[in-house]
Formats: C-alpha cells, structure tokens, sequence
C-alpha cells in the first residue's frame, strides 16, 4: 500500500477503485490505528455527480490492515449509501466495532440528517468475512457526529468490556 494513490489503493472495489472521472471522487480520508488488535483503519467518501455537480450518490470506502505493517495487506470495502452524499466521515475504533458518523445530503444538497454506523471487527472486517454495517439515523438536531476513539489497551487503560461506544455530536 505505501507508495500509492487511494484510488488504486481501492482498485478491485467496483466503486471506490472506479476510474476517475470529472463525475466521481473521493475525499475525506480518517485513519486510526487500532491498539487492542494491532491494525490501521481507514474510511473515506467516495461520491458522484453529474456533469452539472450535482449530487447522485456515494459509498463509504473502509478498509483495515492485516497486520500492524500498515504498507501490507488490507481488507477493503464499500458500503453503499444511496441516494444523496453520506459527506465529512468520521472513523472511531471500539471494542468490538468500527463506528463512522457521517453528515447526509440529499440529491437536491441539502441536510438530510445525522447517520451513526457500526461495523464489527471479527467475524469480519478483521478477518476479511463480510460485512454487514448496522447504520442508526438520527434527525436534523445532530450535525458532525464522531465517535470517540478509544485509546490506551495496551497501557491497561480500555474501558471495561461492554462499555457502550461514545459519540460527540454538534446540535441538541
């Protein structure tokens, strides 16, 4: 992976590796590095448009190392958001999940709502299994939600297992 563009790091992924084009992107890239399980994590937006700039539809591009070399290896993904643009992601590590937030626009541009996802680790993403996110919507109220990254397993610091994953949002 060390040496590359993200688009041919996403190469083999229908969306995310797709050619670019004046009508496709990717951006906002977040990676962490998961201390508990040794790997690096990575989420950003891929999005359409048309010729005209406007929005028609965007994937999330996830993807997680093999091992803690984060130039080997990896395990890619793309999940579908539809319709509209899943915009400004933000990655948090978790016990047992990978969280994302991410702001959703509709086609026409304008906010939709707040979105929260999970992703578990193993059986997995960690293991290269499928994947079936498990995405939370939540109203206008909520604006940038990202989730706390948990820091500190191997100095004996991790909260205590079953501890429920913490987001920061801006809104009421």
């Amino acid at each position: 992976a060390a040496g590359t563009t993200m688009r041919t790091f996403f190469t083999g992924l229908t969306n995310c590796g797709a050619a670019e084009s004046g009508t496709n992107f990717l951006a906002d890239p977040q990676i962490s590095y998961d201390d508990q399980n040794d790997r690096w994590v990575l989420v950003m937006l891929r999005a359409e448009v048309t010729t005209a700039g406007a929005l028609t539809q965007s994937w999330l591009c996830v993807a997680c190392s093999q091992t803690a070399d984060p130039r080997g290896t990896w395990n890619k993904y793309e999940i579908a958001d539809g319709a509209g643009l899943a915009d400004y992601p933000h990655l948090g590590i978790g016990e047992d999940a990978i969280f994302v937030g991410t702001n959703h626009f509709s086609t026409a541009g304008s906010f939709d709502n707040a979105n929260f996802l999970a992703i578990q680790k193993s059986p997995g993403m960690y293991t290269g299994g499928a994947i079936t996110p498990r995405k939370f919507t939540a109203g206008t109220s909520i604006f940038t939600p990202q989730p706390a990254e948990r820091r500190g397993y191997l100095q004996g610091q991790y909260p205590p297992a079953g501890t429920a994953h913490m987001f920061v949002v801006r809104g009421a």
